[in-house]
């Protein structure tokens, strides 16, 4: 299968390759076919490119999460798994919430984990607000995790978001400085 001529087909121009769609505001007459390439090609490198490519809100769709589910737990690339969870950013539907917080709460993701916690943070619910809770511990998730808290506009977590505000580690404190501006305006 030959994706750049199917694309082709539907008058987009790609000739240096897929990355080329992201200078279209839509191509969802193609997000089918992209999902289907995605599924039959064995190259990493390939997949991640089409996996953002697809991170996008109009490529939302119950197949798709499945996909990106299989994807995700067939792969050994840190780096495609994150990709993955970028993706959910903009694709993840309701019923896969409880997917997500497996894959979060398992460490050996490591890494892969960040962009799943931001996803979440579409989702207001009692369970995700008290799992952020508990992942502002989880040094490998804190910034993102306070990024979830400042994007959901959580603001039961205030004094949970002020102990990282002086926290020795720059990221961590200019992330906890944000929310806090975020979430004080709130209150």
């Amino acid at each position: 299968m030959d994706i750049i001529k199917e694309v082709k087909k539907f008058g987009y121009k790609v000739d240096l390759g897929l990355y080329q769609l992201q200078n279209y505001r839509s191509y969802k007459d193609i997000v089918d076919i992209l999902i289907k390439y995605l599924t039959y090609i064995d190259d990493e490198v390939e997949k991640e490119e089409i996996v953002r490519i697809l991170s996008k809100k109009f490529a939302k769709s119950e197949y798709f999460n499945t996909i990106l589910f299989k994807e995700f737990f067939k792969s050994d690339s840190l780096n495609y798994k994150w990709a993955i969870g970028n993706a959910f950013c903009y694709v993840l539907i309701k019923k896969n919430i409880d997917e997500v917080i497996k894959i979060i709460l398992n460490k050996d993701n490591s890494k892969s984990r960040e962009m799943f916690v931001i996803a979440l943070s579409k989702f207001k619910t009692r369970e995700i607000e008290c799992l952020f809770i508990k992942l502002l511990k989880d040094d490998d998730l804190t910034s993102h995790t306070l990024e979830a808290v400042r994007k959901m506009k959580f603001k039961g977590a205030l004094p949970y978001v002020k102990r990282y505000a002086e926290d020795k580690r720059k990221l961590i404190r200019r992330e906890a400085l944000k929310t806090l501006k975020v979430l004080t305006e709130l209150v």
